[in-house]
């Protein structure tokens, strides 16, 4: 079964994959930025426009389907 998400909820879910891995994402003059947490600076990890690759990444770091 197929479920089509609104972009709004794609960022919410990310988000929420994103607290529970370790990593946080940031919104910077039209990139989607994913970080991870790490002392003593954080580590670009992603950075992409688009919200479906950010989806399908956040996804593939949970091994989620």
């Amino acid at each position: 079964m197929n479920v089509r998400y609104s972009a709004l909820d794609k960022y919410r879910q990310c988000k929420q994959i994103a607290r529970d891995c370790g990593l946080f994402i940031i919104e910077k003059y039209g990139y989607y930025l994913v970080y991870r947490i790490l002392k003593p600076k954080n580590a670009l990890v992603k950075r992409t426009k688009d919200m479906d690759a950010l989806f399908r990444f956040m996804l593939a770091q949970t091994n989620t389907k």
